[in-house]
């Protein structure tokens, strides 16, 4: 695929080195969780807990930045990363969004099924309707959903996501996507949600690239491939982006290497860094390598 790193004024090669750099302090995190996890101690398990949660976040920075280079690779860090948060628990469904951006139908299942037994945070209604929708309207359950859209509709206007705009500009991009399924009416109104939520996205990159010495050295909590908008783009119609008419964002680009993915695992390059190959093998046992 293409590097679409330049296209962002970041340097391409500290960019892949600060995703493997991020991947393999996550890996580290990880090991530390896998062990104090399999204690009896309370404290020690509690402290697995937020290694793993840090691992978690430390996978999905890798994944964002690995996303402008190498879509085999971020989609094995979003997977790590997902499998991190399920192991986690809690509640919190972040890791749902995670899972949407990856091809494992089963982890997505797993999301959905606890979405539906949890009582979620506000910004968790969101994260359940995102990977509900990503399993395909064969799975879709009309309660479940109507139970989600109505525990998001107190805070359409409240900065909800990590992306900090309104939860409004995904909600309506999601409830059209449902509606299409049924009216093909929906379908110019779910275009034209796709278009203010890739809108925001791209109002949000440019005031995180403003602050430019804090950009150029990734010292930012933007990340240049938004989890959410990806999970969110991934799981409604394609066309309704792939088809719009405008100049595509870094974003867009994403998505479409994204949406081009292989189910088939990928093939793992002989030079690739200690850390791809261990997630690699944790998630294809030797396949693919």
């Amino acid at each position: 695929m293409p590097d679409y790193t330049a296209l962002l004024d970041l340097d391409p090669e500290f960019a892949w080195r600060h995703a493997i750099t991020s991947a393999g302090w996550g890996r580290v995190l990880q090991r530390e969780a896998d062990e104090l996890l399999g204690t009896d101690d309370d404290a020690s398990r509690a402290e697995g807990r937020r290694r793993a949660h840090a691992a978690a976040s430390s996978f999905t920075i890798a994944a964002a930045y690995a996303a402008l280079s190498d879509v085999a690779l971020a989609e094995l860090l979003f997977w790590s990363a997902s499998r991190e948060y399920l192991r986690v628990g809690g509640g919190r469904l972040f890791g749902a969004v995670l899972a949407a951006c990856t091809l494992d139908r089963e982890l997505r299942m797993r999301w959905t099924v606890l979405a539906q037994e949890s009582q979620p945070f506000p910004r968790d209604w969101l994260y359940a309707l995102i990977v509900t929708r990503s399993l395909g309207p064969a799975d879709f359950d009309a309660a479940a959903i109507e139970r989600m859209r109505e525990g998001l509709t107190p805070y359409r206007g409240a900065h909800v996501t990590e992306l900090f705009v309104p939860a409004a500009v995904f909600i309506d991009v999601l409830v059209e996507a449902f509606r299409v399924e049924r009216s093909p009416a929906a379908d110019a109104s779910g275009r034209a949600a796709v278009a203010r939520l890739l809108s925001a996205y791209v109002d949000q990159l440019e005031f995180a690239r403003a602050g430019r010495p804090r950009w150029s050295a990734f010292n930012t909590r933007f990340l240049p491939v938004s989890p959410e908008v990806l999970a969110t783009m991934l799981a409604v119609p394609h066309e309704w982006w792939i088809e719009a008419a405008r100049e595509p964002s870094v974003m867009e680009l994403v998505a479409r290497e994204f949406a081009r993915r292989s189910p088939r695992p990928p093939e793992l390059r002989p030079d690739a860094p200690g850390v791809v190959q261990e997630l690699h093998r944790a998630r294809y046992g030797d396949a693919g390598g």
